[in-house]
């Protein structure tokens, strides 16, 4: 009896596979990712180069929160300046909207403030960018050619944030449920960003990990253009303010 084993595509298509053909999975839908190890200052990554600003610092697992509960690692900038960032970020593009049966993408990521998070005026943004060169201290509305979740120096809770380029960034504010990270390794949010291919708009679906409260959306305006390249790019900021500050990397996965 031959055994045929179904799988959907991130174009939504399901293909019909058989037991031998599952060691092609790879082929028909490409996965990067970046994954910490628990209780060690080293990521797993396959299929792209990840850097990143910050000393890798291993954080325990344990019980204690959900933020303590996954499995993360800490990039710590602990020298207080008033530019200072903590990032992670692919060093090449990984992904593009596309057009017909070319592009789409399925991203998600797990990031939040790991040290600093009382400073009022951090800033913070985890999602896709046109750049893959390191960002600076600025507010994530003013980046061009991207699509995240995040906050300026202003803001009391997250919004998402897109832009194409062209105009200022769009910004959907996700309201009181979703916070600005405030008190250290506390917070943690999971943000998913995906579209097939050729699609006129890019989804998302964020949740907060402490409440599991999730909200979902799909931007159709003001949002990478077809043919723009993105890499993954996470960072949290200071804001203008001499300060330490530390990023909480869970790991991020992109389909396409």
């Amino acid at each position: 009896m031959s055994v045929r084993i179904p799988l959907v595509d991130v174009s939504g298509q399901t293909q019909e596979l058989s037991a031998f053909d599952v060691i092609e999975v790879p082929m028909l839908l490409p996965v990067v990712y970046a994954q910490p190890v628990a209780g060690s200052a080293t990521v797993t990554v396959s299929g792209c180069t990840v850097t990143a600003v910050g000393t890798a610092t291993a954080a325990s697992l344990s019980a204690a929160s959900e933020h303590t509960s996954i499995r993360r690692i800490d990039y710590l900038v602990t020298t207080a300046a008033t530019n200072a960032i903590a990032s992670v970020r692919t060093t090449t593009a990984q992904c593009f909207r596309g057009a017909g049966t070319v592009g789409g993408f399925d991203f998600s990521v797990i990031a939040s403030v790991a040290t600093g998070a009382s400073t009022s005026t951090t800033r913070g943004f985890f999602g896709l960018t046109n750049a893959t060169a390191a960002l600076t201290d600025v507010n994530p509305s003013t980046l061009v050619n991207m699509i995240g979740v995040g906050w300026d120096a202003g803001d009391a809770n997250l919004s998402v944030m897109s832009n194409a380029g062209l105009v200022a960034a769009a910004k959907v504010g996700l309201g009181a449920a979703f916070p600005r990270p405030s008190v250290d390794r506390a917070d943690a949010y999971k943000v998913r960003l995906f579209c097939v291919a050729g699609a006129a708009g890019i989804s998302y679906e964020v949740t907060n990990l402490t409440s599991m409260t999730a909200v979902t959306g799909t931007l159709t305006a003001n949002i990478p253009v077809a043919s723009t390249t993105l890499s993954v790019n996470s960072y949290v900021s200071v804001g203008g303010t001499s300060s330490v500050i530390g990023l909480m990397f869970g790991g991020f996965v992109l389909k396409h």
